[in-house]
């Protein structure tokens, strides 16, 4: 049997890929007060599913 070590995702790892725009689903709901001003302050944020993009944040505003 072959084992798979899956190396955990850091704060920073999860901190780079929110300042791109993109947000795994569960950083998405652990800091979702931070995702709420990135939409404010930079756009529309897209949400991520097992790397997929699901779903796009966007500002009352824009909608």
């Amino acid at each position: 049997m072959t084992r798979i070590h899956i190396k955990p995702r850091t704060r920073k790892a999860a901190a780079s890929n929110a300042t791109s725009g993109h947000w795994a689903l569960q950083d998405a709901k652990a800091r979702f007060s931070e995702l709420v001003r990135k939409v404010r302050s930079e756009g529309p944020q897209h949400v991520t599913v097992h790397g997929r993009d699901e779903v796009v944040v966007i500002s009352a505003e824009d909608y």
